[in-house]
């Protein structure tokens, strides 16, 4: 994995993980990313009864279908019901990619940061 990929940290006044991603993934970056965030919201979980993460993929490029396939499986293997991710994006059109690919129970996408924070924090 690049250490550039992703960066993860938490926002403890919030409750949140964020993260920052960039760049092209490999498939194997994916998998790393996904454990590394599983292992997080596993935490948060236990602490606060939830998980919620803010995901920042405005540096990202379009992933192939491969890499979108493991953060997919990814994330529908770790979020459990009551967790939330937002995810902040470009483009319209990243957008409504995303959405077509994730549970809309527990994902939502934005287009900026602030209301992806505001939509973790009411829910």
């Amino acid at each position: 994995m690049a250490p550039e990929a992703f960066v993860l940290e938490r926002d403890a006044q919030q409750r949140i993980i964020v993260a920052t991603v960039r760049g092209f993934w490999s498939p194997a970056t994916a998998d790393d990313y996904v454990e590394a965030m599983g292992t997080l919201m596993a935490q948060d979980r236990q602490s606060y009864g939830r998980a919620k993460a803010l995901i920042d993929r405005r540096l990202s490029v379009v992933q192939t279908s491969e890499t979108v396939e493991r953060l997919r499986f990814g994330a529908a293997r770790i979020c459990q019901p009551a967790d939330r991710m937002a995810i902040v994006v470009e483009s319209a059109l990243l957008k409504t990619q995303i959405l077509r690919s994730y549970d809309p129970g527990n994902v939502n996408v934005f287009l900026s940061m602030e209301n992806a924070r505001e939509w973790l924090s009411i829910t």
